[in-house]
């Protein structure tokens, strides 16, 4: 899947038939399907979801995993852009402490009452961080690997607005695609 802010598209069945879609405009002849739950929520919810109104995403856990699968679907509306309710993150909180989730903050966040949910976003902040939910993204996810950093600077350069202009996107393209192969040609994950 291609993933732009809330602009999702599906590019392929792998990371290879998406290179080659995105980068040497070749498409694979097999249909495409969203594997991934919260973005297939967002490719199937179709022109209907606007992410500048508040998220419908309401906590429904009966485990402890399925309550932090829902603390995370927040955090994750929370990254793209979409607006929540404090009452969502406290209802989401308490929730995962009635499942047994535990983490220091989480009491403070189910607790809070109706007059204090100006600190649901600090306190939900708490949470993610303490149950490892902090925002990452990317290559900063996978902590930087230097086997990545050619991929990631050329898919930059591609992306700069300077390449855009100037044409040098083909040009590009047919490095990223070239870089690409190299890596998943390669042992995986690859080796330092």
């Amino acid at each position: 899947m291609s993933v732009y802010q809330t602009d999702i598209i599906l590019y392929g069945n792998d990371l290879t038939d998406y290179i080659h879609h995105e980068f040497a405009g070749q498409s694979s002849s097999l249909l495409a399907h969203a594997t991934v739950d919260f973005w297939s929520y967002f490719v199937e919810g179709g022109p209907g979801i606007d992410v500048t109104s508040p998220t419908p995403f309401t906590p429904y856990a009966v485990t402890a995993q399925e309550a932090v699968d829902c603390i995370r679907m927040l955090a994750l509306e929370r990254l793209i852009g979409r607006r929540h309710h404090p009452y969502q993150l406290v209802e989401a909180g308490l929730t995962a402490l009635v499942l047994d989730v535990e983490t220091e903050s989480l009491p403070l966040l189910a607790g809070l009452s109706r007059s204090e949910h100006e600190q649901a976003d600090a306190f939900f902040d708490q949470v993610l961080g303490e149950l490892g939910l902090l925002q990452e993204q990317g290559w900063g996810a996978l902590a930087r690997p230097q086997q990545l950093k050619p991929l990631v600077e050329k898919t930059d350069a591609y992306n700069d607005w300077a390449a855009i202009r100037q044409g040098d996107r083909e040009h590009l393209a047919e490095q990223i695609v070239e870089e690409a192969g190299r890596l998943l040609d390669g042992p995986w994950p690859p080796l330092d």
